[in-house]
């Protein structure tokens, strides 16, 4: 049977910003500076804010540090005030609302929530908007500032992959509840049990993936990646050569997806965190668009038949020991 989203209700606008978690913030920011040539928005306490060379807000990338790398939370912006309010009384009544906090650094206040695995999410209105210096304009009035010339810098934000040990029921409470768009599924053959769900605010391919965890029934709420888009497969192929070249080896590709046609590199960052680089995809406009259903043994996992490396499958952070499924909890501390 075809599956479509319910009517739409357009509350969100876009992903924002995700926040990291590392054990080493210094050289995670210097990895994300230097290398992937994201800007330094502002640092307090113990977090660096980030943002790629094409983005208006204060942020899309928060490095805190922390004991375990990981994600602290996702951040949707809402397309107005009312539709902030409408969002978190819903959720609110579903059960799964955390509350108001007054806001942090580049944004105002925003109503948190959790998904059935545990993930910490956000959602916001007033924002604060970057003030770029004369020197650093661009001639082209559509772009935030210049293109930097420093690594192979990212544009934006693209999208983040949570783990999820029941990928279905947490699908189902971003897109009925929090109301996200469903674009693309993969179920395991011969049952609802799904895989991975790619879904949306708005028209891109995706913003938001819920992909499922063997060890979620004893590690939930992990953290899968964070992806950041660049213009080109020129550059996707760029920074593959300088990671190789600066010792951060790529744990995957380049190659592209099947599901979201995304051309694209794995690559880990200091702290321990998966990054995904990409380029491509699609944009969907049509309402009442059929959701694109998969099965888990159509073909390769990518569109050229590549198979994702074997060790990649249930490795996100915290990291857990395959044996027992339990977070591996660093190493205690000796005076």
């Amino acid at each position: 049977m075809t599956m479509y989203n319910p009517p739409r209700r357009h509350l969100l606008s876009q992903l924002a910003h995700v926040e990291l978690l590392t054990p080493c913030v210094d050289k995670s920011a210097e990895y994300f500076h230097d290398l992937l040539g994201m800007e330094i928005s502002a640092t307090e306490g113990d977090s660096v804010y980030l943002r790629g060379w094409g983005e208006y807000f204060h942020h899309s990338l928060k490095l805190t540090q922390s004991p375990l790398p990981g994600m602290g939370h996702f951040s949707y912006r809402t397309t107005g005030p009312e539709a902030l309010e409408t969002l978190a009384a819903e959720i609110e009544a579903s059960g799964r609302g955390e509350g108001w906090i007054d806001g942090d650094l580049g944004h105002g206040k925003a109503y948190r929530f959790t998904t059935p695995e545990g993930h910490v999410g956000e959602l916001f209105w007033d924002v604060e908007r970057i003030e770029v210096p004369p020197e650093e304009q661009s001639i082209i009035k559509s772009r935030a500032q210049r293109y930097i010339i420093r690594g192979v810098p990212v544009r934006r934000l693209h999208h983040v992959t949570l783990f999820a040990s029941h990928v279905k029921s947490t699908r189902e409470f971003l897109q009925d509840t929090v109301s996200l768009i469903s674009n693309e599924l993969v179920r395991f053959d011969g049952t609802d049990h799904e895989l991975l769900a790619m879904m949306t605010a708005n028209v891109q391919d995706h913003d938001m993936g819920v992909t499922w965890d063997p060890f979620g029934a004893t590690a939930p709420g992990r953290f899968n990646h964070i992806a950041f888009w660049y213009d080109t497969r020129e550059e996707i192929m760029r920074v593959a050569d300088l990671c190789f070249d600066h010792h951060h080896p790529l744990e995957f590709g380049p190659t592209r997806h099947g599901g979201t046609e995304l051309f694209f590199s794995y690559v880990t960052e200091p702290g321990g965190n998966r990054v995904e680089l990409c380029t491509g995809g699609y944009v969907q406009y049509e309402p009442d668009r059929p959701i694109f259903e998969h099965l888990a043994s159509s073909g390769g996992a990518t569109m050229w038949g590549e198979e994702f490396p074997h060790e990649m499958h249930g490795q996100g952070t915290p990291a857990v020991d395959p044996q027992t499924g339990l977070v591996i909890e660093p190493p205690a501390v000796t005076a």
